[in-house]
């Protein structure tokens, strides 16, 4: 079954406005992106404010790690690609940006409702197609999780594993026909949401009105930052 990414608690964190959240989030991942490569004070600090961030948001810290373990690879690929190249440190700090930014997003989801964050996305003017296009994959993530999960039941009752070339074939052949009937099950929603009057953009629920304080925490993290790449380096 598809597990919704949001954890509820009932931290600081999380009574947070999402577009607070929001907004700090995109605002960390510029400031990882611009962060020099040779200062180990900005990286330390960097993964500090993440490990803060934590602690408020009473989650423990190695579920979020197992959340961002699919981009492990690429940080291995990165690190990898350095050595091979003679440049160690550049494969280092990419591997560092890619780690950052993959725990702030899985810490943001796991604070933010996913309906609060397409309402802050929607605040920050993001085009309403892209909101209805995430709408409807997070809608239907789920029914591609339960389909797979039939599917996969029905393989391995009738005797089905991975044990030789012809059965590798033959599950592959497996995930053709559940890929192909996700495209036809798509094809089949958006002929019936047109035929519906559907003009690409999808009801999206409006936030309560941005207190002062959110925007003076919003002035004041984004400044910290600045403040924070300023400082080291020089």
């Amino acid at each position: 079954m598809w597990s919704q990414p949001y954890i509820e608690t009932s931290s600081l964190l999380h009574r947070c406005d999402p577009r607070l959240k929001t907004v700090g989030t995109l605002l960390y991942i510029i400031a990882v992106a611009a962060a020099r490569p040779r200062s180990p004070v900005l990286w330390m600090l960097l993964s500090a404010i993440l490990l803060c961030l934590t602690l408020c948001a009473n989650i423990p810290l190695t579920l979020l790690l197992r959340r961002i373990a699919p981009v492990l690879w690429l940080v291995g690929l990165a690190v990898l690609g350095g050595l091979l190249t003679g440049e160690w440190e550049r494969g280092l700090t990419l591997s560092m940006r890619c780690l950052l930014c993959a725990y702030g997003v899985a810490l943001l989801s796991a604070t933010t409702r996913f309906l609060d964050l397409i309402a802050s996305l929607q605040w920050m003017r993001t085009p309403s197609l892209f909101l209805s296009l995430l709408l409807l994959t997070h809608r239907y993530l789920s029914v591609l999780s339960e389909e797979a999960v039939r599917m996969r039941r029905a393989w391995q009752s009738r005797g089905g594993a991975i044990n030789s070339v012809r059965a590798l074939i033959a599950f592959s052949r497996l995930i053709h026909a559940l890929l192909w009937r996700s495209v036809e099950r798509s094809e089949r929603i958006a002929n019936a949401m047109i035929s519906r009057g559907f003009e690409e953009r999808l009801p999206v629920r409006p936030l309560a009105p941005l207190r002062p304080s959110a925007l003076l925490w919003m002035a004041a993290f984004g400044g910290a930052l600045i403040l924070l790449l300023a400082g080291t380096s020089r």
